[in-house]
């Protein structure tokens, strides 16, 4: 959006992300050369849904699709039903391609990423980075209209203010007035200012997202 301001970085958001889609893109390759190595054509890119979440139908629909309807090669006005010759088949074992995708369904509900950030190209699967990106974004918080942008300038106001009386009172009174394990919890401050925390030493206030996300729905 236009004049957004980053008020919260969900990097947990990035990371689960970055650990289910470093796992899910080889289970999903290997469920996709369990297929190709039958030899019954692509799976299309707009059917990642049924290839993984009902490999038994989206097996037997495309044996269907491959054999015709009847047959009439034969001597004398005789049709054999699709069924009959399907049957008669020796139809490739489809077993490693239905381990593979239920191994995939049992990940999945364990995971933030879903289906829908991966896409089949060349012959193999790969991940949407503009999908990947709006996931990790999905869990950012940011100041978009004047009142949330009026908020984040008063609460920067109210960080640097607190940053430089505790530099001051650790300067001449050996003292952190902001202590990073007590200062904040939630009560009073706390509701508008996340718990203080240490990072190289360095005091380091961070804005309550919730905040936010309390203005954006009054």
């Amino acid at each position: 959006m236009k004049n957004e301001q980053l008020i919260w970085e969900s990097k947990e958001q990035k990371s689960k992300v970055e650990e289910a889609v470093n796992h899910l893109l080889p289970l999903l390759n290997h469920a996709l050369n369990e297929w190709k190595q039958m030899g019954i054509g692509p799976v299309p890119n707009d059917q990642l849904y049924p290839f993984i979440n009902d490999p038994e139908d989206f097996y037997t629909r495309r044996i269907n699709e491959l054999v015709p309807e009847e047959t009439t090669e034969m001597a004398g006005p005789f049709k054999v039903k699709k069924a009959s010759v399907i049957k008669s088949l020796e139809l490739p074992d489809h077993s490693g391609y239905v381990r593979a995708a239920d191994a995939i369904r049992r990940y999945l509900p364990h995971t933030v990423v879903n289906l829908g950030l991966f896409e089949i190209t060349d012959s193999k699967i790969i991940i949407s980075p503009e999908k990947k990106s709006a996931l990790i974004e999905s869990a950012n918080v940011y100041a978009v209209s004047e009142e949330e942008q009026q908020l984040k300038q008063l609460l920067d106001k109210a960080i640097k203010s607190l940053l430089d009386l505790n530099a001051f009172t650790k300067k001449r009174l050996n003292t952190d007035i902001v202590r990073h394990d007590n200062f904040f919890n939630g009560r009073g401050m706390g509701t508008l200012i996340k718990t203080a925390h240490k990072e190289d030493g360095e005091l380091t206030l961070t804005y309550n997202e919730q905040l936010f996300h309390q203005l954006k729905r009054s």
